[in-house]
């Protein structure tokens, strides 16, 4: 998800079914590199504009990764970039990164939007 305020970029990634965070590309993971792709969402919102960047996820409640998705978690992955950062970016690709919020959470704040039951989609 990408929504550009007048002011602000949003970058979410939305997971439902996943077993995990996406930490790998097809090409990378094959040469035994490590590409995070909310890394990478973060990053080309910051190439695209200067607006202030927030960035989460939205994911089940009982994904069974939550830990990964902490500002403490995201900061380590982001050490295993393989894709060379200056710290600069670094900083501000970490200072984008706010955590995650559940698909619960947004059903129990705004019950008029309906989502697809999770079990009749796997």
């Amino acid at each position: 998800i990408f929504i550009e305020g007048d002011d602000y970029v949003i970058v979410c990634e939305g997971k439902w079914t996943e077993p995990h965070i996406t930490t790998k590309t097809t090409y990378l993971s094959s040469i035994g590199e490590y590409r995070n792709q909310m890394v990478r969402h973060v990053q080309g919102a910051l190439n695209y504009t200067n607006k202030k960047v927030y960035a989460f996820y939205i994911v089940d409640k009982d994904c069974g990764y939550l830990d990964d998705l902490s500002k403490e978690s995201f900061s380590k992955q982001l050490e295993l970039e393989t894709i060379k950062l200056t710290d600069n970016e670094k900083l501000k690709i970490l200072e984008a990164f706010v955590g995650f919020t559940t698909w619960q959470d947004i059903r129990a704040i705004l019950p008029q939007i309906i989502f697809q039951d999770k079990d009749s989609i796997t």
